[in-house]
């Protein structure tokens, strides 16, 4: 008999101690714990979301097979004046990672794990600089899962690329163990993870001849593909998420173009009207977010945007004339493109869209299939795949 019960334990501290006493008599007992680990092999994704889930859910798990605890309900702050107690840091002897294990008792407790989390990993920091996201393993273990909760989780994994795992306490044959939560309890109450059509806001670079009239650019087209990693380079240090295409027309005055895309952040709000409070328009600081957006009208040419176009002309300026204009959405960029029936040179893309991209990639090799790393018509696919109404 299985069930999970929500009274299990009467407080986190007791549960804290079930967990403490266990781990710390045996370094494997973590794994041993969970009734259902056969799950991460059985589970079969369906679009891009549950794909990200259930990589994140197996890379924290494959943390969890040796692991040591570190602390225990001790503040880690190195500030005299912070408190941070974390339920628990394990070490993870074979992969030399952090892995941070967050108890939930309570369904009110639940709303704070996401802020909790992001300030012991920022904590950890402080000590290990040089710590990577992907060497910081989150373990949520609750037995509530209210909407704050649930939107952070999803953000953390679809969008961030963070290595999170979710359990849950349960009773199974009169003993307490641990069950994976099932992906699809996140993904079914998220948007899919397309991102609005008009949620795309870019622009073209044109590249103009600066030296001989006459002199073709044509030469310089390894740079110009040098340029497009740049861009994508920059994007994802920037923790953005876009694309750019580079692009030959029959047009004299430019011959080369980039279409440079980024996501837009304030044009992607349509969630905050579709998930149980706080995340619908009754919150104030969402209807805030509308006011905004209805007022000032932004398109997506953000800060990030103009600093990935500003990194791509520092390969590009000495050699011709790189100059930006066509400020507009994505749907109008992509008709563009259609319109002047260009010659499709690369694909650079970022953030989710890159991850996309290597993903079917490596699906193209396994298929024999010829590819290279900028591959256009893969580029195309992802497109279709992570933006709505491609």
């Amino acid at each position: 008999m299985k069930k999970t019960d929500k009274k299990l334990f009467d407080d986190e501290a007791e549960m804290q101690e079930w967990l403490k006493g266990i781990l710390q008599d045996d370094n494997q007992a973590f794994e041993a714990l969970v009734s259902n680990s056969a799950y991460l092999n059985n589970f079969s994704p369906s679009g891009y979301a549950e794909e990200k889930f259930l990589e994140s859910y197996k890379l924290a798990w494959g943390a969890l097979t040796y692991v040591e605890i570190l602390t225990s309900d001790a503040n880690i702050s190195l500030t005299k004046t912070e408190v941070l107690r974390p339920d628990f840091i394990l070490y993870d002897q074979e992969k030399e990672s952090i892995v941070i294990v967050e108890l939930k008792n309570r369904a009110q407790a639940t709303r704070e794990a996401g802020t909790e989390i992001g300030a012991y990993a920022a904590a950890i920091r402080k000590y290990m600089p040089l710590l990577a996201d992907s060497d910081i393993v989150n373990v949520i273990v609750s037995s509530a899962w209210p909407p704050l909760l649930r939107h952070f989780i999803f953000n953390e994994i679809v969008w961030l690329g963070r290595s999170v795992i979710c359990v849950e306490p349960m009773i199974e044959n009169g003993e307490k163990h641990l069950r994976i939560k099932d992906i699809r309890s996140f993904t079914n109450n998220e948007r899919a993870a397309k991102i609005p059509l008009d949620a795309l806001g870019g622009h073209i670079i044109g590249l103009e001849c600066s030296g001989t009239h006459g002199e073709s650019l044509s030469r310089y087209v390894p740079r110009m593909r040098l340029a497009g990693m740049a861009m994508a380079r920059k994007g994802t240090a920037l923790r953005s998420h876009g694309f750019a295409f580079l692009w030959r027309t029959n047009n004299e005055h430019a011959r080369y173009c980039f279409t440079l895309v980024n996501a837009a952040p304030l044009l992607d709000l349509g969630h905050l009207a579709e998930q149980d409070p706080p995340f619908s328009p009754i919150n104030s600081f969402a209807q805030r977010l509308h006011r905004l957006v209805r007022a000032y009208g932004p398109g997506g040419h953000t800060r990030s945007l103009s600093l990935i176009d500003k990194h791509a002309k520092v390969f590009m300026n000495r050699w011709c004339k790189p100059v930006s204009e066509a400020y507009f959405d994505w749907e109008f960029l992509k008709q563009d493109i259609f319109d002047n029936k260009v010659k499709m040179l690369g694909f650079y893309p970022w953030g989710v869209f890159a991850e996309a991209f290597h993903r079917k990639l490596a699906q193209r090799i396994s298929k024999g299939k010829d590819t290279t790393h900028d591959h256009c018509e893969t580029g195309w696919d992802v497109i279709c795949e992570l933006v709505a109404s491609c």
